[in-house]
């Protein structure tokens, strides 16, 4: 990791396989990414999401999948792909729930801070935690 990631980790009470189909079914995703966002657990896939600091709209592509223990994708503004970023989200089984780590790789290019970054990534877990993770 670099000074340019950001990292958020939190915990859930639910088995991973819970925790995944809140963070990629079509419900669970436009639930904590925004209305209309899709987040195929499918390398290669296209996705589109809502960047929860500026509200702007990001196309991305799907790096890689493992179901239910993690998900890469890089995303950027539509119509900017000089601005991407890649996301890893990490699901690791607990006694009794399942923990996330979600780890934005900024590049110096992305005008977002790293700062910002992980608060926004934190309110999204939030309201995965409170609308989809039970």
């Amino acid at each position: 990791m670099s000074t340019n990631d950001a990292v958020v980790d939190t915990c859930f009470d639910a088995q991973p396989n819970e925790v995944w189909r809140a963070i990629t079914s079509p419900d669970g995703v436009g639930q904590w990414m925004g209305e209309g966002s899709s987040l195929p657990p499918s390398t290669g896939s296209e996705l589109w999401l809502r960047d929860f600091v500026t509200g702007v709209p990001r196309e991305g592509r799907v790096r890689s999948v493992d179901p239910d223990h993690h998900i890469t994708f890089d995303w950027w503004p539509e119509d900017r792909p000089d601005q991407q970023s890649t996301v890893d989200i990490t699901l690791e089984p607990l006694h009794s729930g399942t923990r996330v780590r979600v780890v934005e790789h900024a590049g110096l290019a992305v005008a977002r801070t790293v700062h910002a970054s992980a608060w926004a990534w934190r309110s999204a877990c939030l309201g995965l935690s409170s609308s989809r993770v039970r």
